[in-house]
This record gives C-alpha cells, sequence and structure tokens, in this order.
C-alpha cells in the first residue's frame, strides 16, 4: 500500500501541472518562463509528503469526503498492523497456503478500500480520469 501511495501521490503531481489553474494562467501568460514554473510547481508539490499530495488533490478535485474518509482509514488501518508486532510477523512468516488466515483477510479488506478510493479517484474523477487515460495507462 505504500508503494501505491507513493506513485498515486507522483501521478497526481504530473497530473496537478494540466490541472491547476494558476499554473496554467502563468504558463499561458508567461511562455519564457515556462519551465520556471513548472519546476517551482512540481518542487513544492514534492515536499509535501505522499498523503498530503493526496489530501490536497482530493479537496481539489472534489473528491467526495466518503472517497477521501475510506482511504485515509484504510491506509491507517494498514499502518496499524505494520506497527502491531504479533500481526507484522505473522505475515512475515506467512505461507500461500496459508493465506486465508485472519491476519492475511485483514490485510486484503483493508488494501480492497484503499484500492477503491484510488480507483475512484483516477478512474471516475471527471478531471482526474481523462488524464489517467490519457498518461497513466499505457
Amino acid at each position: 500500500m505504500s508503494r501505491k501511495l507513493i506513485f498515486a501521490s507522483g501521478l497526481l503531481v504530473c497530473f496537478s501541472a494540466n490541472l491547476e489553474p494558476d499554473l496554467q494562467s502563468k504558463i499561458s501568460t508567461d511562455k519564457s518562463d515556462i519551465r520556471f514554473h513548472l519546476a517551482k510547481h512540481i518542487r513544492e508539490l514534492t515536499r509535501l509528503s505522499p498523503l498530503r499530495v493526496i489530501e490536497r488533490s482530493m479537496m481539489q478535485y472534489d473528491v467526495p469526503d466518503s472517497v477521501a474518509t475510506d482511504l485515509f482509514q484504510a491506509y491507517a488501518a494498514f499502518l496499524g498492523v505494520l506497527d502491531n508486532k504479533v500481526k507484522r510477523d505473522a505475515l512475515e512468516n506467512l505461507r500461500s497456503q496459508d493465506s486465508r488466515t485472519n491476519s492475511f483477510k485483514e490485510i486484503r479488506e483493508i488494501s480492497d478500500v484503499f484500492q477503491r478510493s484510488l480507483d475512484h479517484i483516477f478512474f471516475d474523477n471527471s478531471l482526474v480520469a481523462p488524464l489517467t487515460k490519457k498518461y497513466g495507462v499505457f
């Protein structure tokens, strides 16, 4: 889930160059400094944590509160499992034939909620979905 979070936040940083009205107005009016404005914009966003990038994007791109809540609660639950030594050890030692255990089911359920939230952001959001189709899917 951490890798997905980092990847998703990176895509949102890239997409933001197309979606941010302030940046677009600077680029369209000051053609001599396009690279400067883009670099400054990307630098500002990459100083944020991946969770902050996701949070910022959800607020700017009108992602429903329920989706945001699901995503952040799922990630917090994932971190809670990682912070629990017994559960973490059980997952580290999990064998494929034992993958139906309670610990594994818990992680799968958490991951499913997290994935549904990302799907909503990248495939259902009217602002982000066209960019996902154009640039995020090969």
